[in-house]
């Protein structure tokens, strides 16, 4: 989602399987448990907040939307716990008022598979 929106010439068409749109999102709706291992996943433990803030911005796709022309489709399964439908969602929502850009998404049920020892 990040080249569709750094480099503009390079696609003619974009397809994004289930990814993190937007960073400051995910912290905000994520249990605060597991939030705190979010931050140790993207931050030093000395970061600034200052710092923090730059590096969501500039590592979350959806603060690029207004250079989104290129159709895309968004792929996300209808339960991911890792990273949440919403997160599509939104991205869609942001190219559609920002970008402009032709935008679907599809959530596709996920179907759980089990093993057995026979």
């Amino acid at each position: 989602m990040q080249a569709l929106g750094k480099s503009l010439d390079v696609w003619t068409v974009g397809i994004a399987e289930p990814r993190i749109s937007d960073m400051q999102a995910m912290f905000n709706e994520t249990h605060e448990f597991k939030s705190q291992y979010l931050q140790t996943l993207c931050f030093e433990a000395d970061t600034s907040p200052e710092d923090a803030k730059r590096f969501i911005e500039e590592r979350s796709p959806i603060h690029w939307t207004q250079n989104m022309k290129t159709p895309i489709l968004i792929l996300s399964g209808e339960v991911v716990e890792r990273v949440p439908p919403n997160q599509a969602h939104l991205m869609a929502e942001e190219i559609q008022r920002e970008g402009g850009g032709t935008v679907k998404v599809h959530v596709y049920e996920v179907k759980a598979i089990y093993f057995r020892k026979a």
